[in-house]
């Protein structure tokens, strides 16, 4: 049997989903060039409740969360193949 693990998320009225306000999203070797490093990484802050800015990036990444279930969900483009 499948045994998930992790931790429960408690929806709060007053704050944001995440608590902390400058963050780091890091890529794998897999998508980025491995002459600059073997992984990629982008800055990102929340200046707001639940609201992320990415900074500016081949990747273009853009990150969402639904503040009543915690759930993240985002996008980004693949610097070698452009999809």
């Amino acid at each position: 049997m499948l045994q998930p693990t992790g931790s429960t998320f408690i929806r709060h009225t007053n704050t944001s989903a995440l608590s902390f306000t400058n963050g780091v999203a890091a890529f794998p070797l897999a998508i980025c060039s491995p002459i600059i490093s073997p992984l990629g990484f982008v800055k990102v802050l929340i200046p707001r409740q639940n609201t992320f800015i990415a900074e500016q990036s081949v990747e273009n990444l853009r990150l969402t969360v639904n503040a009543g279930t915690g759930i993240m969900t985002g996008h980004f483009v693949d610097p070698i193949t452009d999809a």
